[in-house]
This record gives structure tokens, C-alpha cells and sequence, in this order.
């Protein structure tokens, strides 16, 4: 009897585990479920605030923009003060072409913390997508004072650069992305261009 008792036990168990493996089969299942469980045992505004957060995250990475921004929304109302959440909406909205209320977040990241650098670096990114050039260097050149190493301000810089025919500059800030990462094959192929 004791051995039925133990077997039927072990199929319940083994069961309710591989239910749980094919909820949480991908990044977006998994945050899910962690939302949906959260706001049931409402285990604080932090516990729910991090996981509307990643959801947000998995949902942009699935290219499901709309999503991420709900998710991103909810998360603010949690933690208004998280500068990560507001940047991570902002390029929400820049992928929907919501310029405007892309920078309304950045900015919100750069009132939480000045010295934020991808809040700058995506405001030169939306910048540079409107054609604002000028506006756009400034942004990254502001980014790289306050993160000399970071690369992606650096290849942007370069992209303007040698939109505005300052090849010099432009090789500059690719060779600077290849001294910090030899890999970054856009770099690589931007100074072939520029040869």
C-alpha cells in the first residue's frame, strides 16, 4: 500500500513539474506567471513592481511593443523612481515613433539620475533619426562624459560623423569601438566605408 501511496504521490509531483516546465518554457511565460502570482499574494510593491519590469523587458525583446509599454507603465506606478524603467519605455515609444514621449522618458531618467548615460544616448538616437545632427552629438558627447568607455555613444558619434562627412571623427569613434570591443563587426564595416 505504501508503495501505490508513494508511486501515485510521485506522479502527482512529476506531473505538476512538467506543467510548471511548459509554463515557463520561455522568458515571457515565466514573467507571466510571476505577475499573475504576484498580484494574488500581493507580495509588496517591489516584488510586483520587478516583475511588471521584466515582463515589460520580455514582452520589447518579442517585439511586442504595445505589451511592453503597459508593462512599463504599471512598473512606473509601482517605483515612479526607477530611471531604468522610464529609459526602457522611452525606447518603447521610440519604436513606436513616439518621439515626443520618448524623450518626455529619458528626460524623467535623467531627473532621477543626471548622470544616466543611455538616457543621453538615446535622446541623440531620436535626435538623429529626426535629422537633428547637431542636436544628436551633443546628446553623445554627453553620454561619453560621464562614461568615457561606452560603446554604443561611441559608434553612434561615428554614424553622425560620417553622415555630416567628418571622416576624421567618424574614424575616431570606430576605432575607439574596436579598442573597447574588436568584435563589433558595424564598426569594422564602417571603417571599410570609410576607406
Amino acid at each position: 500500500m505504501r508503495r501505490i501511496t508513494f508511486l501515485i504521490l510521485l506522479i502527482i509531483f512529476l506531473s505538476a513539474s512538467f506543467q510548471r516546465n511548459l509554463l515557463w518554457k520561455n522568458e515571457i511565460g515565466l514573467w507571466e506567471d510571476v505577475v499573475k502570482k504576484a498580484s494574488k499574494k500581493e507580495r509588496g510593491h517591489t516584488g510586483l513592481f520587478e516583475a511588471h519590469y521584466n515582463l515589460g523587458l520580455a514582452y520589447y525583446n518579442h517585439g511586442r511593443i504595445d505589451e511592453a509599454v503597459m508593462e512599463y507603465l504599471t512598473a512606473i506606478e509601482l517605483n515612479p523612481d526607477d530611471m531604468e524603467t522610464h529609459n526602457n519605455l522611452g525606447n518603447a515609444y521610440a519604436n513606436k515613433g513616439l518621439f515626443d514621449m520618448a524623450i518626455k522618458e529619458y528626460l524623467a531618467a535623467l531627473k532621477i539620475s543626471p548622470n544616466y548615460a543611455p538616457a543621453y544616448n538615446n535622446i541623440g538616437n531620436v535626435y538623429h533619426i529626426q535629422g537633428r545632427l547637431d542636436e544628436a552629438i551633443v546628446e553623445y558627447l554627453k553620454a561619453l562624459s560621464i562614461a568615457p568607455s561606452y560603446i554604443d555613444a561611441h559608434y553612434n558619434l561615428g554614424i553622425i560623423y560620417m553622415a555630416k562627412g567628418l571622416k576624421d571623427k567618424a574614424r575616431k569613434e570606430f576605432e575607439m569601438v574596436l579598442k573597447l570591443k574588436p568584435d563589433f563587426t558595424e564598426a569594422q564595416e564602417a571603417i571599410k566605408r570609410l576607406n
